[in-house]
Formats: C-alpha cells, structure tokens, sequence
C-alpha cells in the first residue's frame, strides 16, 4: 500500500526537480495548498507557508499576526 503524498512531499519532490522559483510557480498555479505568505530568513525572501512551514526549505513558521502589537498588553506605553 503506498502512502498519500502530502502537500509538502509534493513541493519537495518540485524543489528538487526544479528549485525555489518552480515551488512559488506551483503554488500561484494552485498546485500546492499554501495558507500564508511569510519572510523566510533561509530563503531570504517571502516564501509560501503550509501548516507552519516553509514550502521551499522545510523551516518551521509560526502562526501569522495580523497584529503585530496583539502580544503587548498596553501597546500605547511605547508610543
């Protein structure tokens, strides 16, 4: 029995073949699932991110913010 390749499977197997900018193809293709876009500092670059990881180097991301000061408790003590 042969086992489902996921998604990330799918982008390596893409990135070995082709490299980083064949990743970013397929997922503006709407080849690969991405959830979000994010800096990744090994990729020097956005890159495309699924469940928490770089689709191009494997890099665990965390969750996205949409607000960056979302942490902060007071944010008007550092205005």
């Amino acid at each position: 029995m042969s086992k489902k390749k996921t998604n990330y499977d799918k982008a390596v197997a893409i990135y070995e073949a082709k490299g980083q900018s064949a990743v970013f193809d397929a997922v503006l293709k709407g080849t690969l699932k991405v959830d979000y876009w994010a800096e990744c500092e090994p990729c020097e670059t956005e890159s495309p991110i699924e469940d928490g990881v770089c689709l191009v180097c494997g890099t665990p991301h965390g969750p996205i913010r949409s607000n960056p000061w979302a942490w902060v408790k007071n944010p008007d003590s550092f205005v």
